[in-house]
C-alpha cells in the first residue's frame, strides 16, 4: 500500500498567552495553540516509531487537531474523520458537500462542537457524533471565487474567528441563537461582527485569502489579526489588527507588491496552493511583536501599532507555515530547504540548518528544545518528518513518508499526527500517521475516597480521585470498589470506568452504590485491577478510605394499576381514570406523585380524573411514584398513555394517510388566493420534488438537502434541518405527532424531533430515494432503490426490524398499508429486457411476501421512462373498504387501475423469482384475477385517492378521473 503526505497550514487562526508559550495535552486547532508559538509543553517522540496509520482516501492538506483522545482530519476527500488516538480506528466520518476541505479544524470542547471551514461555508459539528450542528454560508459562491473555504478557524471566549476567501473576517457565536442549524449575517451582528479585508476585489483579479491570528491583550483591547494577498493580481497583499469588540480597523500594515503570501507554487508533481499566517510573541520587544511571512520575506511588525521592526529575506518563498517562537528566537522554512532561526527581538540572523528540500511545515518543538518539521524529497518524491536537537542542531531522527508533506502537525498526549498525499500512483491513497514514543509511561494512583449523604438502602455515590503521575494519557481505566481488603476478603460492590486520565492530573471515578449496612464502612479501591494498562509502576494501584453510612428503612412500592383508557382522542369529551396502590412494609406512606414526561406533574394522590384535552398530544410515559414516613421514595412504575388529534384533519405524509386515501376532514378552500409564499432552497438550480405535509398548524416540507418546520399561517420559519450530504431529502416526508417525529428520505433516512428539527437518528441509504417513509405505530417503513429492498426499522431507536429484496428492478413509490399488510410497487425489467411493474403484499410482522401480481410493462407512449415515472410516486396503493369489501387500488403507467382483494386470492408464482413469468391474465381462474381493471384513455404516473366509495387518479395529459369503488 502506497501512502502520501501533505501538510498545508493555509489559513489559520491562533493565540498568544500573556505569560509566554505554553500548551495542554491538547492540540484543538492550527499550531496548538491562538498564538502559533509552535510549544508543546510536554515531551516529543525522541525516536520515529509509527503507532499506527489511517487511510483517508484523498490528499491530507490541512494539519490535524487533537482534544480528549480523538485525531480530528479533514482532506480532499471531502469527509471529516474522528480517529481513536489509541488505535488508529474510526470513530465517525462526516461528508462535506463533495469538496475538498484545505483548512485545519478546531476544536471547541465547551460547546462539545468541531469547525471545518469548506467550499463557501464553515461548519459546527457535533464532537461526539459528527453531525452537522449549523453552517455558515460565506458572502460569494464557490463560482465567484474560484476557491474553497481555506481559512482555518479559531476558537476564543465563546466564538469562532473565521477568515473567508470572500475577503471578510467574521467573529460568529459558538452557539446558533435561532437554533435553526443556519448562521446569518443578522445572527453574527447580534452577538460578534464581519470586517472587509480590503477594497473592493475585481473578480479578474482573484480572491482574498485570509490566515487570522487572535491575539489577547490584557492591557488593552483584544486584537484579531488578518493577513491577506491574492492568488495572481496585482493588489498588495496586507496585516491587519482589529478590535476584537467591535470589528473596527485598529491598524494594517501594507507588505508591497512583490510575492504575496497564495502562490500557485507547486511542489513537482502536486499543484498544491500553500499559504502562511501570522504568530506573536505579547512580550516581545516594547509592545509585543507579530511576525507574518510574505513571499520570500518575514515581517516583524509591532503589535500595538503595525510598525515596522525589521524584515528578513529567506533563501525562497515562505510557504504553507506560521512562524515559531522561544524566548529567543523566531523560526521559519523556505522552499529552498532551510530552517532558519533568527533573534525575535532583532532580526539577526542565529543559525540557518539545509534539511535538504522545501518545508512546507510550521516547525513545533516541546519542553526539553527539540524541533520537529519536515522536509520533501523532490527526487525519490517523498516527504520527511526530522526530528532536531535545538541546542545543537544534530538531527535526532528523520521519518521519511511516501508522499510530500506539506502541511503541518498535530500533537496529542506526546504523540505527533501528520498526515500525507502520495502523488506518485494513483489511487493516491492518503493517511494519517501518528508518531509515538517507545516509552511513553503511565503511572496511575488512588489518591482519595470518599462519599457523602449515603444512607442504607437508598441509592448513592462513591467517588474515588484517580492521580496519573505517568508522561502520557490512559483511557478506559476500570476502577474496582470493595467494602473491606480485596486481599483479605473484602466484597465487590462495583466497577466504575475512566474514559481518560491526562498526564500529571486527578480523574474522579464515580460509582453508584446502594449500602446494606450503616455506620463507617472501609472502602478500598484498586485502579486497573486486571493490568490492561502498561504502568511504569503497578504497585501502588490501591487506596483506601472510610465513608458514613446512616441507617435507614426498608423503601416502599409503588404500581400502577390502570390508566382507563390508555389510548384517547384529545378532546373535551373523553376522561382518563388513573389507579395507584403503594405499601410500605415498616411505617405509612407519605406523598404520592404522578408525572408525565412531556406534561410533567399530574398529581399528587393515588388516584385521580383527567380530561383528555388536559394533556398535550403525543405518547406519554406516566410514572408513581410514592414517599414513606423515613423519607424513602420509591422506585417508579410505568406505563404508556396515548394522547392522539380530535380530528384528522393532519395531512401526515405523501396520500395524507397509511392507506394513502388522499383524504383529509378539513375544510376546502373558498378562493384561490396565495396567503404567503416562501423561496425552496438558495444553492441549486432545480426544483422540489417532494410534497409539503401540515400538521398541527407546521408545514413541513424539504428541499433538496434541507427540512423545514413553518407556520402554517404565516410562512414563518420555526425550525431547520440541513442534512450533510447535497441531493437528500428529495421525497415527501412522514410526520408522527404521537411520537413527535418527523422522517425524511434521501440518500439518508433521517428522523428528526417535531419540536425542534434535533437528530434522532439517521441511516444511510445508499442511492437518491424519491419514496418518502410510511409511519404507522412504532415502526418506519422505506424502499430504498440502492439494494432494491423494503425496510422496517424501530421508529424510537433506528434498529432494523426486518427488510424484504424485490426481485431485480427499483423501487421509487411510498408503500401503504392495511389490512395486516404493507403494499408496493416496484418497477423491473425480465430476461427478456422488458420493463414492468408488479404489485407487492408483505406481511407487517416479518416481511415475508404473502403475493404479488405484475402490472403492465413500464413504458409511456410505446417509450420506457421508469425513473421519470417513478419520480412522480406512480402507483402507490390505495388501501379502504367500501360495502364490506376490502380493496387494494393501484395504478400502472400503462393507462390501467386495478382493484385487488388485499387478502391474496392471486396466484403466488405470476412472477418468478427473477422477475420473469407467465402473462398474469392468460387463461387465469376468477380468483386469481384482480377484482376488476380498468383501462383510460391516457398513461398514469400518479398514485390514486378515494373516498366514499370513489376513486380518484389523474392522468399523464392532466386529466381527472373519478371511478366506482365496485
Amino acid at each position: 500500500m502506497r501512502y502520501w503526505v501533505l501538510l498545508l497550514a493555509a489559513s489559520v487562526l491562533c493565540m498568544v498567552l500573556a505569560s509566554g508559550p505554553d500548551a495542554s495535552a491538547d492540540w484543538p486547532m492550527f499550531q496548538g495553540t491562538l498564538d502559533h508559538s509552535g510549544f508543546y509543553n510536554g515531551t516529543l517522540p525522541r525516536d520515529n516509531t509509527t503507532m499506527w496509520s489511517y487511510e483517508t482516501g484523498l490528499w491530507i492538506l490541512s494539519a490535524p487537531a487533537y482534544a480528549d483522545g480523538v485525531v480530528y482530519a479533514v482532506g480532499y476527500d471531502y469527509h471529516v474523520h474522528a480517529i481513536d488516538a489509541r488505535n488508529g480506528e474510526v470513530i465517525w466520518k462526516t461528508p462535506l458537500d463533495w469538496i475538498i476541505v484545505l483548512s485545519s479544524p478546531a476544536v471547541d470542547l465547551d460547546h462539545n462542537q468541531l469547525y471545518v471551514a469548506s467550499l463557501n461555508k464553515l461548519y459546527a459539528l457535533n464532537l461526539t457524533t459528527g453531525d452537522i450542528v449549523w453552517e455558515f454560508r460565506n458572502q460569494k459562491n464557490f463560482m465567484e471565487t474560484g476557491w474553497p473555504e481555506v481559512g482555518s478557524p479559531a476558537v476564543y471566549n465563546d466564538h469562532v474567528y473565521f477568515g473567508s476567501v470572500d475577503g471578510y473576517l467574521y467573529k460568529i457565536p459558538a452557539i446558533d441563537p435561532n437554533g435553526d442549524g443556519v448562521m446569518t449575517l443578522s445572527e453574527i451582528n447580534s452577538d460578534g461582527w464581519y470586517f472587509r479585508s480590503g477594497g473592493v476585489l475585481p473578480d479578474s483579479e482573484g480572491v482574498f485569502y485570509t490566515p487570522v491570528t487572535v491575539a489577547v491583550r490584557p492591557l488593552d483591547t483584544d486584537l484579531v489579526l488578518a493577513a491577506t494577498a491574492l492568488e495572481g493580481g496585482t493588489n498588495p497583499g496586507k496585516l491587519y489588527a482589529v478590535d476584537d469588540s467591535d470589528g473596527s480597523l485598529v491598524w494594517s500594515y501594507e507588505f508591497g507588491t512583490q510575492t504575496p503570501i497564495i502562490n500557485v507554487t507547486p511542489i513537482p508533481g502536486t499543484g498544491s496552493h500553500s499559504g502562511s499566517g501570522p504568530s506573536y510573541d505579547l512580550n516581545a520587544g516594547s509592545n509585543g511583536i507579530v511576525w507574518c511571512p510574505n513571499g520570500d520575506k518575514l515581517y516583524a511588525l509591532d503589535l500595538s501599532n503595525g510598525g515596522e521592526i525589521y524584515v528578513k529575506t529567506a533563501n525562497d518563498w515562505i510557504m504553507g507555515q506560521s512562524p515559531a517562537w522561544d524566548e529567543h528566537n523566531v523560526y521559519v522554512g523556505d522552499d529552498a530547504g532551510y530552517l532558519t532561526a533568527y533573534d525575535k527581538e532583532t532580526g539577526a540572523k542565529a543559525w540557518e540548518l539545509y534539511l535538504g528540500g522545501p518545508i512546507r511545515t510550521s516547525p513545533v518543538y516541546d519542553a526539553e528544545g527539540y524541533m520537529y518539521t519536515a522536509w520533501n524529497d523532490l527526487t525519490n518524491r517523498v516527504g520527511v518528518v526530522r526530528c532536531i536537537n535545538l541546542t545543537n542542531r544534530i538531527t535526532v531522527w528523520e521519518l521519511p513518508l511516501e508522499g510530500y508533506v506539506i502541511s503541518s502537525f498535530g500533537i496529542g498526549d506526546n504523540v505527533i499526527y501528520v498526515g500525507e498525499a502520495d502523488f506518485n500512483d494513483p489511487p493516491f491513497y492518503s493517511a494519517i500517521h501518528s508518531i509515538g514514543h517507545g516509552d511513553l509511561t503511565v503511572d496511575l494512583q488512588v489518591a482519595q475516597v470518599m462519599a457523602k449523604g449515603l444512607r442504607e438502602g437508598d441509592a448513592g455515590h462513591i467517588v474515588a480521585r484517580i492521580v496519573n503521575d505517568g508522561t502520557t494519557s490512559a483511557f478506559d481505566v476500570k476502577v474496582r470498589f470493595y467494602r473491606g481488603d480485596p486481599d483479605a476478603g473484602g466484597s465487590l460492590i462495583g466497577t466504575a470506568v475512566m474514559p481518560r486520565t491526562r498526564p500529571g492530573t486527578s480523574t474522579p471515578a464515580v460509582l453508584e452504590w446502594a449500602p446494606t449496612a450503616s455506620g463507617d464502612l472501609d472502602i478500598y479501591v484498586v485502579v486497573d485491577p486486571d493490568n490492561e494498562i502498561d504502568e511504569e509502576l503497578e504497585g501502588n494501584n490501591k487506596g483506601s478510605g472510610t465513608v458514613s453510612v446512616v441507617s435507614g428503612g426498608t423503601s416502599p412500592t409503588s404500581e400502577i394499576v390502570s390508566i382507563t383508557p390508555s389510548d384517547v382522542v384529545q378532546d373535551g369529551k373523553t376522561v382518563i381514570h388513573f389507579v395507584g396502590s403503594s405499601d410500605d412494609p415498616d411505617g405509612t406512606v407519605e406523598a404520592h406523585r404522578w408525572t408525565s414526561n412531556i406534561d410533567g406533574f399530574l398529581y399528587s394522590g393515588e388516584e385521580f380524573n383527567l380530561s383528555a384535552d388536559q394533556l398535550s398530544m403525543g405518547a406519554h410515559l406516566i410514572r408513581y411514584q410514592v414517599r414513606d414516613d423515613d423519607g424513602l421514595w420509591s422506585d417508579n412504575d410505568t406505563a404508556l398513555l396515548i394522547v392522539r388529534p380530535e380530528a384528522d384533519d393532519d395531512w401526515l405524509r405523501s396520500g395524507h394517510d397509511v392507506r394513502n386515501t388522499g383524504y383529509s376532514t378539513s375544510p376546502t378552500v373558498p378562493a384561490a388566493t396565495i396567503e404567503w409564499s416562501r423561496p425552496i432552497g438558495d444553492s441549486y438550480d432545480a426544483g422540489v420534488i417532494a410534497s409539503p405535509v401540515v400538521v398541527d398548524g407546521i408545514t413541513y416540507y424539504v428541499d433538496f438537502n434541507t427540512t423545514y418546520a413553518l407556520n402554517a399561517t404565516d410562512g414563518s420559519l420555526i425550525w431547520s434541518y440541513t442534512d450533510s450530504v447535497m441531493y437528500t431529502q428529495a421525497a415527501t416526508p412522514a410526520v408522527d405527532p404521537v411520537h413527535g417525529v418527523i422522517a425524511v428520505s434521501g440518500y439518508n433516512l433521517t428522523v428528526l424531533d417535531l419540536d425542534d428539527g434535533s437528530l434522532i437518528w439517521r441511516k444511510t441509504l445508499g442511492s437518491y430515494e424519491f419514496a418518502g417513509p410510511l409511519i404507522d405505530g412504532d415502526r418506519l417503513y422505506i424502499h430504498s432503490r440502492g439494494d432494491v429492498n423494503i425496510t422496517c426499522f424501530n421508529l424510537t431507536t433506528g434498529a432494523e426490524m426486518w427488510n424484504f429484496k424485490v426481485a431485480g428492478g427499483d423501487l421509487y413509490s411510498s408503500p401503504s398499508i392495511g389490512f395486516d399488510r404493507l403494499f408496493v410497487t416496484s418497477y423491473s425489467t425480465d430476461d427478456d429486457n422488458e420493463n414492468y411493474y408488479a404489485l407487492y403484499a408483505l406481511s407487517l410482522t416479518d416481511g415475508t411476501m404473502d403475493w404479488r401480481w405484475r402490472l403492465g410493462d413500464g413504458s409511456i407512449g410505446g417509450v420506457g421512462v421508469p425513473f421519470f415515472g417513478a419520480a412522480l410516486s406512480i402507483a402507490s396503493p390505495t388501501v379502504f373498504t367500501y360495502q364490506g369489501t376490502d380493496y387494494v387500488v393501484v395504478g400502472d403507467i400503462n393507462g390501467k387501475v386495478y382493484a385487488f382483494d388485499p387478502d391474496g386470492e392471486q396466484p403466488r408464482d405470476a412472477i418468478d423469482s427473477d422477475g420473469s413469468g407467465p402473462d398474469p391474465f392468460a387463461g387465469a381462474a376468477d380468483d386469481g384475477s384482480p377484482i376488476w381493471e380498468r383501462a383510460l384513455d391516457e398513461d398514469l404516473i400518479a398514485s390514486t385517492s378515494y373516498h366514499d366509495g370513489r376513486i380518484y387518479v389523474i392522468t399523464w395529459l392532466g386529466r381527472l378521473y373519478c371511478l366506482d369503488a365496485t
